[in-house]
């Protein structure tokens, strides 16, 4: 979870909204404030457990740390998914619905909102228990709205229309009893023109915000229980339309449009990503053209800005760019949409990692339900930073926070294998932005060239003198590099000049012009299999040149196992030994020999030389340059 530092007007603004509900007058310390919400009545039921009064005024703390004067706020709940014959399940829709009452009272909200999929809906469930799961999270989120006045925004989810149990029921949700359970709740809001229609949307004129709210699972006359992902051409056009009427108000350009939806808007069952998202790449590029029976004329109509499309259905919290089909395959609007997580009990957030139509609409981590706590369920409060065009998605229950940015692309930076180079730079660069980069190398190692891409193209003369530069980011950016060089171990280990080692005991003895090196550990190379090739150069190894040229062999404790004399006839336990003409020695150690045993008895080596630890150079698996 995240950890907020609270200030003191957001403790007071806490402290007056509790004031506010119960008439009282009296002041709180912060210990006292979970008690005194939870002495209110919430419309129905008391807020039984701790936990959700804890998490819920965390939730509370985190949102209001956002809190900006030029901001829009708004609660987002989807995937209940209940069983009313489930006790467990009601009990975390319950505690769905008493953490968004908490939220809702004490939070500067906009809007509430609930983006379908109220019933599981199964092929076993009959129409007499979805309708009445249906009903009792109509109740609940009614109970929870009934002080905090806030308008509602509902939609269908695939599930509750009952068309996964039409085979055993004979008969689903048609239109009207759809709107009656949905979109009745959207009061105040701008509906499309067929009768009992769910899809509709609401001007926030005091924050300059349209919300558009489609209706995915869409019912008419023809599709009844054919499918439970249905759109029709009139809908089509009305997000047309609602897209050209803010576009082209006389002061679009200060207006903002959020969209919202059960299922996402490249949702290949939607004719395969066409025309949701078809409809709002005309918008952003201001073209024209005809998608699913809507005819789009966006010329001079594009001025307000898209924040961003929240949906459900994919039960996780991806952040993702809306993806659409473009010549065969699949591209990227410069348009984001944020996944609402599933508040049910029964259900990870995580719809997966596998792809559809070439695109994952999951995450690698999901996030369990646990019964008895605050992770029971889920939903998020969504702040945006209308001033900075920052998107703030907090969470209640399993699950974590996020943040996007819908004014410029944000592009990532990735370092690939740059060898020993080190290379500083910012995880991701905005659209536009000039980017910078540092790549430095320590020791005996340079550079001997390093390669930019953006886009996946390279940049020509982006790097310089230890610096890379990019004017203006287009696209995302990766760094390679490739460096020569050497690390020499003895400036780790160290030398001790004027002693040599014993080969009987290890130990050091007095050597006149001799010089023993430290420990040199080969424990990381223990089991991998590779050869250990160590190389020397400035001092001398070789016993057949120079007396008591040496080396021991110790566990990784640093207890002595065994010594031997260094020369070309040393074979020890599988090692062999070459020498230059200048005595440099070369010694490898093959990754099979039990030099290297996974008990670590001889992986600890020290070596004792003719001449001074000053000139020595010592690597391993490294040429000496």
């Amino acid at each position: 979870m995240s950890k907020v530092l609270v200030s003191e007007s957001n403790l007071t603004a806490i402290a007056d909204a509790i004031r506010a509900k119960n008439g009282g007058s009296d002041t709180y310390t912060p210990s006292q404030m979970a008690a005194a919400i939870a002495e209110i009545e919430t419309g129905g039921a008391s807020i039984p457990e701790a936990y959700v009064l804890d998490e819920a005024l965390r939730l509370v703390r985190l949102v209001q740390s956002h809190a900006v004067s030029n901001g829009f706020s708004f609660l987002l709940a989807s995937d209940i998914h209940v069983d009313h014959n489930n006790a467990q399940l009601a009990e975390s829709a319950l505690h769905m619905a008493q953490g968004m009452a908490v939220a809702a009272r004490y939070l500067d909200l906009d809007f509430v909102g609930h983006l379908g999929d109220l019933t599981t809906g199964a092929a076993t469930t009959t129409l007499a228990d979805g309708t009445a799961d249906i009903a009792l999270i109509n109740r609940e989120i009614e109970d929870a709205m009934t002080y905090a006045g806030l308008p509602q925004l509902r939609t269908v989810g695939n599930h509750d229309p009952l068309g996964y149990s039409y085979s055993q029921n004979g008969e689903m949700l048609t239109a009207a009893e759809l709107y009656e359970r949905f979109g009745a709740y959207n009061t105040g809001a701008v509906y499309g023109s067929e009768t009992n229609c769910n899809y509709c949307y609401r001007d926030f004129t005091a924050k300059k915000v349209r919300v558009i709210l489609l209706d995915t699972s869409q019912q008419t006359a023809d599709s009844l229980h054919t499918s439970t992902v249905t759109m029709t051409a009139a809908q089509y056009q009305f997000f047309a339309d609602a897209l050209a009427g803010v576009g082209s108000k006389s002061d679009a350009a200060e207006w903002g449009v959020i969209v919202l939806s059960h299922m996402p808007p490249d949702w290949p069952d939607h004719n395969g990503f066409r025309y949701l998202s078809f409809i709002l790449k005309a918008y952003l590029d201001g073209a024209s053209g005809s998608y699913g029976g809507a005819a789009c004329a966006f010329s001079g109509k594009n001025g307000a800005r898209f924040i961003g499309w929240f949906h459900g259905h994919v039960h996780c919290y991806k952040t993702d760019k809306i993806h659409y089909a473009s010549g065969g395959n699949i591209a990227e609007l410069d348009a984001y949409k944020l996944a609402l997580p599933n508040a049910c009990f029964n259900r990870n957030n995580e719809y997966g990692a596998t792809a559809r139509w070439n695109v994952v609409y999951g995450e690698e981590t999901t996030y369990a339900k646990t019964a008895q706590s605050a992770s029971d369920t889920a939903f998020c409060v969504v702040t945006v930073d209308l001033g900075k065009g920052k998107i703030y998605a907090d969470h209640y229950g399993a699950g974590y926070d996020r943040e996007a940015s819908y004014v410029a692309a944000l592009y990532s930076v990735t370092v690939g294998d740059v060898g020993k180079a080190t290379v500083t730079a910012p995880a991701s660069v905005e659209e536009g932005e000039a980017f910078t980069a540092t790549v430095t190398v320590s020791g005996n190692y340079s550079i001997q060239s390093v390669t930019v891409t953006m886009g996946g193209t390279a940049v020509s003369g982006a790097y310089s003198n230890g610096m890379i530069s990019i004017p203006a980011v287009t696209g995302n950016i990766v760094i390679t590099a490739v460096t020569s060089g050497y690390e020499n171990v003895i400036d780790t280990v160290g030398c001790t000049d004027g002693y040599r080692l014993s080969t009987s005991k290890g130990t050091l003895s007095a050597g006149t012009g001799m010089t023993t090196t430290g420990f040199v550990d080969l424990t990381p190379y223990v089991d991998k299999g590779v050869d250990v090739i160590i190389r020397t150069k400035g001092v001398v190894f070789n016993n057949a040149t120079k007396s008591n040229c040496i080396v021991c062999f110790y566990k990784a404790d640093q207890t002595f196992v065994a010594g031997s004399y260094l020369n070309t006839s040393f074979s020890y336990l599988g090692a062999s030994l070459t020498y230059d003409s200048s005595d440099n020695m070369v010694l490898t150690i093959p990754g099979t020999s039990n030099i290297l045993k996974s008990n670590y008895d001889r992986a600890v080596l020290r070596f004792s030389g003719s001449g001074s630890g000053a000139n020595l150079i010592l690597t391993i698996n490294e040429e000496i340059a």
